[in-house]
């Protein structure tokens, strides 16, 4: 009802942190997150707007974004620079952290770049497959990318994924098996894989293989 005549976006910020290329206003409504937390270190919360709910127990929070491209750290760089998927999506670079080691979690985020919007009446999902040194396969955590129409130009988005490390996986150099794929909304059926597009726009492949990352003993 506040927001009829506003443009606005809503995004489930317990999954994906959505930087726009212009000035924007942030209103979070959920508990506070990891997200938040660092959303807040980027942008300034307007103290004074803060909205007491339940007795004090939650709040409405809002923050004020100057725009442009987030100062994250930790972020890597792909080999030979970002990589562009057939939809508009553009990975610029991740970040690992946590228990790098058999029987630990790995916390893995995607950073990239909307190019468009796409027009389609689909849902896009971030595939993360985890390597080891020989291919295999062992671990594995899909996740909603962010809803199409919500995609804008420049755009700087950042979506979260968690992998268990088998307690039974060798250590060694890890890789990890990055690409994008369509579902259906409402009953969630998978209509395919986006293409990966090489220099010249043609499609070269259904995924990236980004890393390698050290998983210890």
């Amino acid at each position: 009802i506040l927001l009829y005549v506003r443009p606005h976006r809503a995004v489930d910020v317990r999954t994906a942190l959505v930087f726009p290329e212009t000035p924007a206003i942030y209103w979070t409504t959920y508990d506070p997150t990891p997200a938040e937390a660092l959303l807040a270190s980027l942008a300034p919360e307007v103290t004074e707007a803060r909205i007491p709910l339940r007795a004090g127990l939650r709040s409405f929070r809002f923050y004020r974004w100057p725009g442009g491209e987030p100062a994250l750290g930790g972020v890597q760089p792909l080999p030979g620079g970002p990589h562009r998927w057939a939809n508009g999506a553009q990975l610029v670079g991740y970040i690992v952290e946590g228990d790098l080691r058999p029987g630990g979690t790995l916390h893995w985020t995607l950073v990239w770049r909307a190019t468009q919007t796409p027009t389609e009446d689909v849902y896009y999902h971030w595939f993360n497959h985890l390597l080891d040194e020989r291919g295999q396969l062992r671990a594995q955590h899909d996740g909603p990318s962010l809803l199409p129409a919500y995609w804008r130009v420049g755009d700087t988005i950042l979506n979260w994924f968690t992998l268990s490390i088998p307690a039974d996986a060798p250590p060694g150099a890890y890789t990890m098996r990055v690409g994008m794929y369509a579902v259906q909304p409402g009953s969630g059926e998978f209509l395919g894989n986006i293409q990966v597009l090489g220099a010249d726009g043609t499609p070269a492949g259904e995924w990236i293989i980004v890393g390698p990352s050290r998983v210890g003993e």
